[in-house]
């Protein structure tokens, strides 16, 4: 063959083979730069969620709090009204503490539901519920009970929250 036609020919393979490689390189970047995207954007949504929790966890510490400083006022006023009265749970709370109980019951209520961890969750509705029983006792001292049955909850729950708040750090 003329040395031509190996000239035209080798300038074709090289041609042909730099094309080739440049659309195979072109192909794993695009690959690998969409598969990054992904991974980029699934950290992100992670990075979301784990913000939300967070936050929900913090106004939860918050509004539980709340509710435990309420259900004492109640406690102690029914304790005050009891003496006086000799009749228990005859007294009213005043509208204020109890608009804000009503208020942050429905909050943590909603709050509750936003709670990832199921076994968190039934925690929450549980000592919800165990807190507004003080106000359905029929005793001072069914009351006096369930308040200490309270604080041993109340603790476990915020150190409950804590740990699942540190968890999304």
């Amino acid at each position: 063959m003329n040395p031509e036609i190996w000239g035209l020919v080798g300038t074709l393979t090289g041609a042909i083979l730099v094309t080739a490689s440049s659309v195979i390189t072109t192909l794993i970047s695009t690959k690998s730069s969409t598969k990054n995207q992904i991974i980029l954007e699934k950290l992100k949504r992670e990075e979301l969620f784990r913000d939300f929790q967070r936050k929900n966890f913090l106004e939860i510490q918050d509004i539980l709090s709340k509710i435990y400083r309420y259900i004492t006022v109640l406690h102690i006023e029914d304790l005050k009204n009891y003496k006086i009265t000799k009749e228990w749970q005859k007294g009213m709370l005043n509208d204020e503490t109890n608009d804000n109980l009503l208020i942050s019951n429905r909050n943590l209520c909603i709050l509750s539901e936003r709670v990832q961890n199921d076994n968190l969750r039934n925690q929450l509705k549980q000592i919800r519920t165990k807190m507004n029983s003080v106000s359905k006792t029929v005793s001072p001292s069914e009351s006096n009970d369930k308040m200490f049955q309270l604080v041993a909850d109340f603790d476990k729950i915020m150190n409950d929250l804590g740990v699942e708040l540190r968890k999304n750090y």
